[in-house]
């Protein structure tokens, strides 16, 4: 059986943090956590602005695509509206259901792609040119496809009108 004096060395080896050590311990934690919480804010809006880019550049390079196998996409921009930007991706996720009058590579655009629009300077948004989507990031004006983070833009092909012609325009 131990002896007092061993007790008492065991108990001193396996004792706990001191009072000055958890505030010393706390402090460096807040500090470290401060610090990342500063750091993922910044990564997160940075990689907000990447997939609203990577949106831009898969819708034009798909409208690229188009021009490639059948003709270049041109339709007047429409400032007041987002009726043009809407328009295009109809077309462009159109495919006739008649092989022999189906678009080489239609669909261009997937069929389940279904944004919606916005005006607010808070989203980033997609906006037709004429020829092309451009990207508006937050804090600017104009109206567009709203680049969607959640998969709220994913949903239901749209049904056509058996009469539809995506390239009559």
């Amino acid at each position: 059986m131990p002896d007092g004096s061993s007790w008492s060395g065991l108990r001193a080896a396996c004792g706990g943090f001191s009072f000055t050590e958890m505030v010393t311990t706390i402090s460096l934690l807040g500090i470290l956590a401060g610090v990342v919480v500063t750091r993922l804010g910044s990564t997160y809006e940075s990689s907000r602005a990447a997939l609203a880019a990577e949106r831009m550049e898969i819708l034009n390079r798909n409208l690229k695509e188009r021009a490639a196998s059948l003709r270049e996409y041109v339709l007047t921009r429409s400032d007041s509206s987002t009726g043009d930007e809407l328009l295009v991706l109809m077309d462009m996720q159109y495919r006739d259901p008649d092989p022999e009058k189906a678009d080489f590579n239609s669909p261009y655009i997937d069929p389940h792609y279904r944004p919606a629009t916005s005006a607010s300077r808070l989203d980033y948004r997609l906006r037709w040119t004429g020829r092309m989507f451009e990207l508006l990031k937050p804090g600017a004006d104009g109206s567009g496809l709203k680049v969607a983070f959640d998969g709220s833009d994913v949903g239901a092909p749209r049904q056509y009108p058996s009469n539809y012609n995506s390239s009559g325009r």
